[in-house]
């Protein structure tokens, strides 16, 4: 996403959807979708089209949905960054 020019990243379950209305009341009217060149210029470490749930690692502020959070740790499989899955506790995505 987009904001006041600003890059950040959203993590939510791959059965959810974004919804930019609510986005916009939480952070303002000036809220975007990235498009795919600014995605690709963002993450060109990466495969064409992946985005990483790993914000910091990109200086990203990020924005977590509430199911993720009430995990108790998440597993990431990413070929496009690592070729093997990792763990993230989530109690680091509050600190």
């Amino acid at each position: 996403m987009r904001r006041d020019g600003e890059y950040m990243l959203a993590v939510l379950p791959a059965s959810h959807h974004l919804r930019l209305s609510e986005q916009r009341i939480r952070l303002g009217d000036n809220v975007h979708i990235a498009d795919e060149t600014e995605i690709n210029r963002l993450f060109g470490d990466c495969a064409h089209g992946a985005v990483p749930a790993v914000g910091k690692c990109y200086r990203l502020d990020i924005i977590v949905d509430d199911s993720i959070e009430a995990q108790p740790e998440i597993y990431i499989w990413n070929l496009a960054i690592t070729r093997r899955c990792f763990r993230w506790v989530t109690r680091s995505l509050r600190a």
